[in-house]
């Protein structure tokens, strides 16, 4: 995908992310270190496991008083289904969203672990004690764009996965148009990034005067972070 320049991409290769997992360390242009990785080809199944709980969402068709528990009955927002999963007796989640769909109805949420200036804002953070499949379901890539400037109240980043030792899998999800950063990993470990698409991340594809200084931590930024598995991202 597109990013502006002075993003940091966790990359081996040009603007692709190919079978990786962490195990060295990088210097972001802010300064801070970012855990990059070394080979690796291992890859599962998507699918969720048979003892997760799942939590099917559906921003075109969902209703958040529903349960969540099937297709038919998908809730709207990330937010109720990260309600959903906080009280869930399951160790494990599958958050399901509607595959070719738009979602761009989001909750700007924040975290004292990122204290950035201005990149500590995100759609959806993920920081419960349980394993996490993040995906799509249905035909097609579900499709999470950032809905207006960062400065007007919006969240500036889609995902963060923060202190986090239970295994996380986010995969083929579309991270599109977002201005500070497609994925955040901190202080977190076992994270699985695959076969996502993440396109237009970075200040240039927004205008927003209010907002002369934000800049990003990048389409992928992994910090202060260990067992981290890129594989096969474009």
């Amino acid at each position: 995908g597109e990013i502006s320049k002075g993003y940091k991409f966790v990359t081996l290769e040009g603007n692709s992310i190919n079978s990786l997992s962490s195990s060295t360390n990088s210097q972001n242009s802010d300064g801070s270190s970012s855990t990059s990785a070394s080979t690796s080809s291992e890859t599962e199944d998507i699918n969720c496991p048979s003892n997760y709980e799942k939590i099917f969402v559906s921003q075109q068709n969902g209703n958040d008083n529903s349960d969540g528990k099937s297709e038919s009955n998908a809730i709207k927002t990330l937010n109720k289904a990260k309600e959903i999963a906080s009280s869930s007796s399951s160790d494990g989640i599958c958050i399901l969203l509607h595959g070719g769909e738009i979602f761009n109805q989001f909750t700007s949420n924040t975290d004292s672990r990122i204290q950035e200036g201005k990149r500590n804002t995100f759609a959806f953070i993920w920081d419960q004690d349980k394993e996490l499949v993040f995906t799509s379901y249905g035909n097609g890539k579900a499709i999470l764009t950032q809905p207006g400037n960062a400065g007007s109240g919006n969240p500036g980043s889609a995902i963060a996965v923060l202190g986090i030792t239970k295994k996380v899998k986010i995969s083929n999800i579309e991270f599109d148009k977002w201005q500070s950063g497609g994925i955040f990993v901190r202080y977190s470990e076992n994270v699985e990034i695959t076969n996502n698409k993440l396109d237009k991340i970075g200040t240039k594809f927004f205008n927003d005067p209010k907002n002369d200084d934000y800049y990003g931590g990048g389409v992928l930024y992994i910090k202060d972070s260990k067992n981290i598995v890129m594989n096969d991202n474009e």
